[in-house]
């Protein structure tokens, strides 16, 4: 496989923006795309949030990071890349078009990735020219630090490119998950909707509340002797989302499943990406 240098990001949400941290800090340069005016500021707070995190995680000096320049079309983005990484909306209409947009003015040879957590690739490399270099490469949040990440490959995607792109993953510190076969949500998605959906039907049936529920995974009050009101403040302000916000969004979803009165994985993959929230690290 040929040296990645470049890489280009097709979106710089929360997803696109942890991809390039990971990539910049992991001495590639990255090209990305997105149309908000205020990304490069975005995209900056997440570099510096991704560097601070890794400052802690080592004393080892950081390497010389790569280059993050934003720009406004898919063409942009795609043309120069040595690997695209898409992580658009999951809007599957939306992502067929514009991968294949990409697609016509990559070379290629170029791997065109996707962070999508749930749409099938066949259907995503439906509108390419070259479907055989289109792969899943599904990613937990945050990016910059979580290994994990989900290889699945559509109909028309060759080995080699699972192999080349499961290398270049490795090459940013990942650790790739061969997924076997299509399926809604992978793998690791699908375990924890098993769980959040038990969530669900405990809160439906009575048997617990939402805090309650959020208060089984909640961490030790104490530990090794400190008490809770020795965390840091910006501690307890992630908690908040876990204790206050979740049980929240818990309640709206037992309100919409007590609606459709069914407890397939199907239902329940789809009423999650219905309720939205951020998980801000």
């Amino acid at each position: 496989m040929s040296e990645i240098k470049t890489v280009g990001l097709l979106g710089g949400g929360v997803i696109g923006a942890a991809w390039a941290a990971r990539c910049a800090l992991n001495g590639r340069d990255v090209v990305i795309c997105d149309l908000d005016p205020e990304a490069e500021r975005k995209i900056g707070e997440v570099m510096a949030n991704a560097r601070r995190a890794y400052s802690r995680l080592t004393l080892a000096p950081l390497r010389e990071p790569g280059s993050v320049r934003v720009v406004r079309s898919i063409e942009e983005a795609a043309e120069g890349a040595d690997f695209i990484q898409e992580s658009l909306p999951e809007e599957e209409a939306m992502k067929i078009a514009l991968l294949a947009r990409a697609d016509r003015v990559a070379r290629p040879e170029v791997i065109i990735g996707s962070s999508t957590s749930g749409l099938l690739p066949s259907r995503l490399q439906s509108g390419m020219s070259h479907p055989e270099r289109f792969v899943v490469g599904h990613p937990f949040n945050p990016v910059y630090l979580m290994p994990l990440v989900e290889i699945c490959g559509g109909a028309q995607t060759s080995a080699a490119t699972k192999e080349r792109a499961a290398a270049f993953y490795r090459s940013l510190g990942m650790q790739p998950l061969h997924v076997r076969k299509e399926i809604d949500g992978f793998i690791a998605d699908r375990l924890m909707e098993a769980l959040w959906r038990e969530a669900l039907w405990l809160i439906h049936d009575d048997v617990a509340t939402a805090a309650e529920i959020v208060n089984t995974r909640r961490p030790l009050r104490q530990c090794g002797g400190r008490s809770a009101q020795s965390q840091t403040k910006t501690r307890r302000q992630k908690l908040s989302l876990v204790h206050h916000i979740l049980p929240k969004r818990l309640t709206a979803a037992v309100h919409a499943a007590s609606q459709r009165q069914t407890r397939s994985s199907r239902f329940c993959w789809t009423l999650t990406r219905e309720i939205k929230y951020e998980n801000d690290f």
